[in-house]
């Protein structure tokens, strides 16, 4: 790890360094005491000095500060305060006493179900606040998921985030995929337009991992790696750890799934089909027994308000065709009864016509 500064060494007059906690790929984090608030426990994030010249890699660095200062949730990490000593440029972030979430991922001792739940609850309240602002953070991965005691999560890291409506960022070199390739949705490597619906992707990697203890993909060369996003078949996670209920493992398929289009739309609804399942207990036994009602009445529900409307517009359209199949008969027989009319009333008019001539004329 780079170490910029030393324990002791006061940035700005406030922060007082205690020790480096993590680097990423613009700056070292710090555990320091923010002075001016009764050393009150921070994280200080510097941007490392190789990068302080960089215009494009500031901008990055502040940029991430922008959008952590927006998102206002329980699940997102917080920001402080930003600023610039000298050449030193940093900002403070809640610190966050815990461990990220791959320290927890044993593949010789999986999570039990009922707590791998409650984190990913969590985590897609967390990425429905983001998305909700238009933010995608294009990073999700389980060494940026810290666990609190409690198992109270905290998203972080977004350095490589951006907004969704935005046009291409001017930030990300031409032909560059940023993200963490084993967590990277298939449009993004593909270089189709970024939405919330990569974050979905890495959302559905990370559960894979959670309950499997491996990932989706278990390719170690980067180019073989990107090809297996875009192209191979994932094994459904019930297939590999046997006591995973099957609408687990179908909400995570259908995170996974390489279709933005066909994916689960949003954070907001894979949270509801979780939270419909907290009251259900997590038993293999059950799930084994009934592999897809539970799934297929989620999806049901979800659906319903759609299904309900096409089926009033159906009825609607079929009240619109008879009602106007009667009109058209009520027309033809209008017709018909006209054209009789026009026709045989003239004949009627001759017929008597003629007979009062014939019998003025005594004619027989």
């Amino acid at each position: 790890m780079r170490n910029i500064l030393k324990a002791g060494e006061l940035v700005n007059n406030r922060y007082q360094v205690v020790r480096p906690l993590g680097e990423g790929g613009m700056g070292v984090v710090y555990l320091a005491n923010d002075t001016l608030l009764g050393n009150n426990s921070v994280a200080l994030k510097v941007l490392i000095k190789g990068h302080s010249n960089t215009d494009d890699i500031i901008k990055r660095f502040f940029r991430e500060v922008e959008v952590m200062n927006k998102i206002n949730h329980p699940s997102i990490a917080r920001t402080f305060d930003v600023g610039q000593n000298d050449e030193l440029i940093f900002f403070s972030m809640e610190y966050l006493n815990g461990h990220p979430l791959d320290v927890l991922i044993d593949p010789q001792n999986p999570l039990p179900i009922e707590r791998i739940s409650h984190l990913a609850g969590q985590i897609f309240e967390g990425l429905d606040a983001i998305h909700s602002l238009d933010i995608v953070h294009r990073d999700l991965k389980p060494s940026n998921i810290i666990i609190l005691p409690g198992d109270v999560v905290k998203i972080t890291d977004f350095g490589i985030a951006r907004y969704q409506q935005s046009e291409m960022s001017q930030l990300t070199q031409h032909g560059a995929v940023l993200g963490t390739l084993e967590y990277l949705a298939p449009e993004l490597i593909l270089g189709h337009p970024v939405t919330h619906l990569a974050d979905l992707y890495s959302a559905g990697c990370l559960l894979y991992k959670m309950i499997c203890g491996r990932l989706p993909f278990d390719v170690s060369n980067p180019g073989k790696l990107l090809l297996a996003h875009v192209e191979q078949h994932v094994p459904p996670p019930s297939t590999i750890r046997t006591d995973t209920p099957q609408w687990l493992s179908h909400l995570t398929m259908k995170l996974l799934i390489k279709s933005p289009r066909e994916r689960i739309q949003s954070a907001n609804l894979a949270l509801k089909m979780l939270k419909d399942q907290q009251s259900i207990r997590f038993d293999s036994h059950s799930a084994s027994h009934n592999p897809s009602t539970q799934i297929h009445h989620l999806e049901r529900r979800e659906s319903s308000k759609i299904a309900t409307s096409r089926r009033m517009q159906q009825a609607e359209m079929m009240a619109l065709i008879t009602q106007r199949q009667r009109e058209r008969k009520s027309e033809i027989l209008a017709g018909l009864l006209g054209s009789a009319l026009f026709v045989g009333f003239p004949l009627v008019i001759m017929y008597r016509s003629y007979r009062y001539i014939c019998d003025l004329l005594m004619l027989p």
